[in-house]
């Protein structure tokens, strides 16, 4: 029996790592969050892998303007035939690395993949939370080894998601289930924005 034992225990210390891993805090989603808390100018502070943890970034190398893509009067339930004013997201990716030679990416997300999408009525839609992000990238990894100096899986995803956290930093990452629906899902990786200072005039 105590042979047994400790085969088995044998065997749970081989488990890797990876698998027992769970989102670090400053990675959880704030599904409550609102539009324009996405808006502004972000500076590219941390990064993040699930085999690695918490990464540490060149600094000053990437920043993400977001702007709120206002498409008015829009027809956002068909059946019903509610019309409302919605806002997509709007993305600007770019680079000051001296090793990245690269024009801006262009970033998106629509107003109908976030979290919560509530059509209360004509001209009423409120949406909260996270959402599906597209980056129009060259690179195939938003030069993360560069900018991380760790490498990726030959087979990694582009990044797919944006959210914020509760410490209002934004999340931009993959992860291979719904992380922008569901709060159980796991990143596979992601970069960490802090919202740049503005300097009043």
């Amino acid at each position: 029996m105590k042979k047994f034992a400790l085969i088995l225990l044998a065997l749970v210390l081989m488990i890797p790592v990876f698998a027992l891993a769970e989102n670090p805090e400053n990675l959880m989603l704030n599904y409550e969050a609102q539009l324009a808390d996405y808006e502004g100018n972000w500076v590219l502070t941390s990064a993040y892998t699930q085999n690695d943890g918490i990464l540490e970034v060149a600094p000053e190398a990437c920043t993400l303007e977001i702007k709120l893509n206002l498409q008015p009067n829009l027809l956002v339930d068909m059946e019903k035939y509610i019309h409302a004013d919605v806002y997509d997201l709007q993305g600007t990716m770019s680079f000051n690395h001296e090793d990245i030679d690269s024009d801006d990416y262009r970033c998106s997300a629509s107003w109908d993949g976030f979290t919560n999408v509530q059509i209360l009525g004509e001209g009423n839609c409120q949406t909260t939370g996270a959402n599906r992000f597209k980056i129009r990238d060259d690179d195939e990894g938003v030069y993360f080894d560069i900018l991380t100096g760790v490498a990726l899986d030959d087979d990694a995803e582009l990044m797919n998601v944006i959210g914020l956290n509760a410490e209002g930093n934004l999340i931009v990452g993959y992860s291979e289930d719904h992380i922008e629906k569901d709060g159980e899902a796991e990143w596979m990786y992601a970069y960490i924005f802090t919202k740049a200072e503005t300097t009043e005039e």
